[in-house]
Formats: C-alpha cells, structure tokens, sequence
C-alpha cells in the first residue's frame, strides 16, 4: 500500500471534506455509485449470533435475482458518462465493481480526484489489484477509514464498513446517487444518503435485479420508499427497470441532475 501516491486516510466526514477543499475537486459534481454483484456469503468467526443468522438470509433475498451482465454494462455505461462530463465518481471498493470501472475508466482521460474509492482499514490487506490500480492511476484517490471495534450485536468488520459508508456519502458535492445491483451493503448505502442528502435524486436501476430492484419498488427494510424516491426527479419509469441502454439511462440520470456534457 505504501507504494500508492493518490492515497489518503481519513478519520471523518469533516477531514475528508478538508481534503476535498485542498484538492480543489469539492468544487466538481460529483455522484456516488453505489454498486455489487451479489455473490454467496459466507459465515466468517468474526460475525455475532445476529448476523450469522442474517447470512442465510440474504442469499435467498438477493441471489436469485442478481443480473450479473446488466450490473457490469450500468457500472462501465455510467462510469463513462460520468467521466465525460467531468463529473467526481465516488464508490466503494467493492471486489466485483473495480476492475468494471477501471476497464471503464482506462482511455478516459480524466483529471486528477475523478474516482474517489473508499475502503475500510479492517480490509488494507487484502483490497484487489483492481482497486490498486485505480488508487495509483492519476485519476483516482484510495482514501482509507479506521477499524472500527466489535460490539456485542456487530462485528468490527460491520461497524468498520458502516462507518467506511457514513464517511463516503458525506461530500458537499454529491448531486445525487446511482444504485446498482447489490446486497445489503447497497441498501446501507442508500439509507445513509438519503439521511444525510434529504433534497438529493436518487436512482435505483431495477433492471440490474436484487438491492436496486427493492429499493425501486419499495421493499427495502433499510430504505423503504419504492419509485418516488428512486427514480430521480423525472427519469422515464421504463428505463430504470426494464430498459437494457445502460447508456442511455446513464446520460438521462446525470441530465436529470442537472449535469451537461462538458
């Protein structure tokens, strides 16, 4: 890790607005794409007694309706349009999304702070190659969050990614949200942003299935809400859950913030 130029540690949502201030880039839009393939979760001997019984749960929630192809074509598709428009993408490190963004991302040529990845200490020794090779390309930042402790209902891995997630929806200059496929994770996401960004658009993209379908129609136990608060303020209904142009919703979603190509 050491050898990454563009990483930075951040301990809240404040330092890391400072940092924003510093690097000149709080002044660009920026958007948060909120992004998973779901895949089978395992049992680990870090989780508690709740969430080993959550485990089985979510993956006869998520996995039957995962679309892992129409995940891959929205993250590279909004990945690019983003980009094009000078807009600041900022994202989670997620195994399965990097390399999408990265491939996305490889003949862009994007000035410095484009993709903010954020990661969580508790994971330093093991994030991708992936997301490696974003944090060291001169486009993208890596900023890292503290480990946070267990606690008797969450394990520090739980809590270190709540925090991660707290700390990476907090940028004065989001101007709204992308929800893509995913697994609780997304859903914590969404939950988080819409308490922190009230006024701000938010678009589940329920043709990629799983998370983004529930939090689109509306079954969502982290962030009840269904199409009024997933749909952005007047992106076509059609497009977020059965159209497959993933570019075209993309630049319909960054028109509908009010974003114009540069």
């Amino acid at each position: 890790m050491s050898a990454i130029p563009h990483k930075s540690f951040v301990k809240d949502a404040h330092e890391l607005s400072k940092r924003l201030v510093v690097s000149d880039s709080a002044s660009r839009p920026a958007i948060l794409l909120s992004a998973s393939v779901p895949t089978r979760r395992q049992a680990t001997p870090d989780m508690t007694k709740q969430e080993l019984a959550n485990v089985e749960r979510s993956n006869v929630r998520y996995l039957p309706s995962a679309r892992p192809l129409q995940i891959r074509s929205a993250v590279m598709e909004i990945t690019k349009a983003a980009l094009m428009r000078n807009v600041q993408l900022i994202f989670g490190a997620h195994p399965a999304i990097s390399p999408m963004v990265l491939d996305a991302a490889r003949n862009t040529e994007a000035p410095p702070d484009s993709i903010l990845i954020f990661q969580s200490e508790f994971f330093e020794k093991i994030i991708p190659g992936s997301t490696l090779e974003l944090a060291d390309w001169s486009a993208g930042r890596l900023f890292l969050t503290p480990q946070q402790p267990a606690e008797l209902d969450h394990s520090a891995r739980h809590n270190s990614l709540t925090l991660m997630r707290s700390i990476m929806v907090s940028p004065p200059n989001l101007r709204g949200a992308i929800f893509v496929g995913g697994m609780e994770g997304v859903e914590e996401e969404a939950k988080l942003f819409k308490r922190e960004h009230r006024n701000l658009p938010c678009y589940a993209v329920a043709s990629t299935g799983s998370a983004a379908a529930d939090l689109f129609f509306g079954e969502s136990k982290l962030a009840p809400g269904g199409q009024d608060q997933f749909a952005g303020r007047g992106v076509e209904p059609d497009l977020l859950t059965s159209g497959t142009s993933y570019s075209l919703l993309a630049r319909e979603i960054l028109a509908d913030m009010g974003i114009s190509p540069v």
